[in-house]
């Protein structure tokens, strides 16, 4: 004969929030008055019934759980009864997708920080001196690093929206990529006044790179402590 787990009211009636109740019947069960148990207006049988003892209205946790869309198992090795039901399975799973996507904006904030130093070392702060060999690496670098900026772009706007919809706001991207983009259009004229006397575009190119990835290191550890205290 299988073995069936049954519940005090004094445990079930934490349940009634959910909708379950329950009402006297003529039936019996191995002589004892049977309850018909009613769950969100249903009601509910099992192959053990609800039943009332010495006072007390007993219910086979298994006939509710399952009713509720629990999943009730029994292990008889430790005489255990476990309930996991399907929202505590959905909250873990929103959880782990939440995690899942904070580390993606984590790794997002990164590459932005990495930006600041493939941008600030094309023409440094304007201190150094060119030649046409040196200007063309110099500038065959900084179009490399345009395009990385650009690929960036693309992606932290995708990013963005995904973000907003689980309520997550990192709009501040938006802020660090309006500044990298103002460094370059600064060592682009930089790169145009290579030569000339008392140009300081590259100086302010790096200057302006400089502040989008203190921007950016500043988003990163905003989104790893939400991440450490999750």
């Amino acid at each position: 004969m299988k073995k069936r787990t049954i519940i005090t009211t004094l445990v079930v009636s934490s349940l009634l929030a959910c909708g379950t109740a329950w009402a006297s019947s003529s039936k019996s069960f191995n002589g004892f008055p049977v309850v018909d148990v009613i769950v969100n207006g249903k009601t509910t049988q099992g192959d053990v019934p609800a039943i009332i003892l010495n006072g007390r209205t007993l219910v086979p946790l298994k006939l509710v759980g399952e009713s509720l869309g629990a999943n009730v198992t029994w292990d008889s090795n430790t005489k255990t009864v476990n309930v996991q039901s399907q929202a505590v399975n959905s909250n873990n799973d929103r959880n782990v997708n939440t995690l899942k996507l904070y580390a993606l904006i984590l790794d997002t904030y990164q590459n932005l920080i990495s930006l600041d130093a493939g941008l600030a070392s094309t023409l440094g702060s304007g201190q150094r001196t060119f030649n046409i060999q040196t200007a063309m690496a110099a500038n065959d670098y900084f179009n490399k690093q345009i395009q990385i900026y650009n690929n960036t772009l693309k992606q932290v706007e995708e990013l963005i929206q995904i973000a907003n919809r689980a309520g997550i706001d990192i709009s501040d991207m938006r802020t660090v990529l309006n500044t990298y983009s103002e460094s370059i259009d600064y060592y682009k004229l930089a790169f145009q006044n290579i030569g000339k006397p008392n140009d300081n575009n590259a100086s302010l190119g790096f200057d302006k790179s400089r502040e989008a990835g203190t921007l950016a290191y500043n988003g990163y550890a905003k989104i790893k402590q939400i991440i450490i205290s999750y």
